[in-house]
């Protein structure tokens, strides 16, 4: 059986939660396949599978998100 096309910006569900792909992590938090690992390792970020393409929870995403952002503007760069 073969699967429609992924659109890698759209979140996938795995066990009823939404999540992006890694790619989309990857572009949203500006960070590479190997920090995400890392990060996943460090259980900082839950990664899990969808078809074998690694996946991550759009709530932890946006969370880490956040963080950056709030990090960025507390240095002074607003």
């Amino acid at each position: 059986m073969e699967h429609a096309p992924i659109d890698t910006r759209e979140p996938v569900f795995v066990g009823g939660q939404p999540h992006w792909l890694r790619a989309e992590v990857m572009r949203r938090l500006g960070k590479d396949r190997t920090t995400l690992w890392r990060w996943a390792k460090r259980k900082k970020i839950t990664q899990r599978y969808y078809l074998g393409w690694a996946c991550y929870p759009v709530a932890e995403v946006v969370q880490i998100e956040t963080a950056q952002q709030d990090k960025e503007h507390s240095n002074g760069s607003n």
